[in-house]
C-alpha cells in the first residue's frame, strides 16, 4: 500500500506501526514511525522515528518536524552566504595579483574564519519560534513545509543578492577608507615638507657668514 500511494499520489508516505507485521510498510514508506508497544521493538528498529507513545506523533509532525526543516534551511542559507562571500573576495584577490594561485587565508585565518562563521549555527540550534502547544494548536503552520518555500530557487536568489550586497558595501567602505588615508598621508607629507622647507630657509637668513 505505502509503494503504490508513493508511485500513485507522488507524494511523502508516513506510515506508523507497533508490531512486527508492520516492517514491512515502514520500511517501504518516506518516513517510517515506530512505536514501542507490547508487540516488541521490531517496529521501533526498523523505522526511522522511535516513540513511546502514539500521542508523540503530534508533536513530531506538527512540532518537531517543522523546526527542524526551518533551522536546516537557515542553516543551508548561512552556509551558502559564507561559501559566496568567500568565493567573492578571493576571486577578486586573484584578480588584482593577475591571477596567481596564492590564497587570500594564510596560516590560521582559515581556522579562525570558519569558528567566527560558525558562531549562528550554535544559534540555530536553541532557537524556536513557536512553542509545540502553539504549533499542535495551529497546525496551518505546517503548510510553508509543503509548499517548501524556505529551500526555493527564489529564497536562495534572495540569499545572493543580499550577500552580493554586503560584499559591494564591504568593498565601497574599504575603498574609501583607503583613499581617505591616502590623501592623509599626502597632505602630512605636503605639510612636513612646508615646514622643513621654511626652517631651513629661517636658519640660512639668520646666521650671517663669519668674517
Amino acid at each position: 500500500m505505502a509503494s503504490r500511494l508513493r508511485l500513485k499520489a507522488k507524494e511523502t508516505v508516513l506510515c506508523i506501526g507497533d508490531g512486527g507485521n508492520d516492517v514491512s510498510m515502514i520500511t517501504s514508506a518516506d518516513i517510517g514511525v515506530g512505536i514501542e508497544g507490547k508487540e516488541g521493538s521490531q517496529a521501533s528498529l526498523a523505522a526511522d522515528f522511535s516513540l513511546k507513545c502514539f500521542s508523540d506523533v503530534a508533536g513530531l509532525m506538527f512540532y518537531h518536524s517543522r523546526r527542524s526543516y526551518k533551522n536546516s534551511s537557515k542553516m543551508a542559507h548561512i552556509i551558502f552566504h559564507r561559501g559566496i562571500l568567500i568565493s567573492f573576495i578571493q576571486g577578486i584577490f586573484c584578480a588584482l595579483i593577475h591571477f596567481f594561485p596564492i590564497s587570500i587565508l594564510h596560516g590560521n585565518m582559515p581556522t579562525l574564519f570558519i569558528l567566527f562563521t560558525i558562531l549562528p549555527l550554535f544559534w540555530i540550534i536553541y532557537d524556536e519560534d513557536i512553542s509545540m502547544d502553539m504549533a499542535i494548536k495551529y497546525p496551518e503552520l505546517y503548510k510553508e513545509l509543503r509548499e517548501n518555500d524556505l529551500l526555493s530557487y527564489k529564497e536562495f536568489l534572495s540569499t545572493l543578492t543580499i550577500s552580493s550586497l554586503v560584499l559591494k558595501k564591504t568593498l565601497e567602505s574599504i575603498s574609501f577608507e583607503r583613499r581617505h588615508g591616502l590623501e592623509e598621508d599626502d597632505g602630512h607629507n605636503e605639510v612636513e615638507a612646508l615646514v622643513s622647507k621654511i626652517g631651513e630657509m629661517s636658519t640660512g637668513g639668520g646666521t650671517e657668514p663669519a668674517q
